[in-house]
């Protein structure tokens, strides 16, 4: 099992997850950057979460847990 990589840069701190693990936290920010990403589990404050992204695409918000199922994504922790 590999472990996120976190990454700070102009925008503050990232993760970066491309595994099947839970994750906790707060993040403001989610983009695909795989083919395709699949969620088992979106948590947060949009009412209506994506279970699938294509590459590329961003959605904001409040998450405070992501669990991928397939794909790999970076996390913008919330400010």
């Amino acid at each position: 099992m590999s472990q996120p990589t976190t990454v700070r840069n102009a925008y503050g701190y990232k993760d970066v997850f491309a595994d099947t693990s839970a994750h906790t936290g707060e993040w403001s920010i989610i983009q695909s950057i795989s083919d395709s990403t699949a969620f088992t589990t979106l948590t947060g404050d949009i009412s209506a979460a994506p279970t699938t992204l294509p590459k590329g695409m961003i959605i904001e918000g409040t998450f405070t847990a992501i669990t991928l199922s397939a794909g790999e994504v970076i996390a913008y922790r919330k400010p």
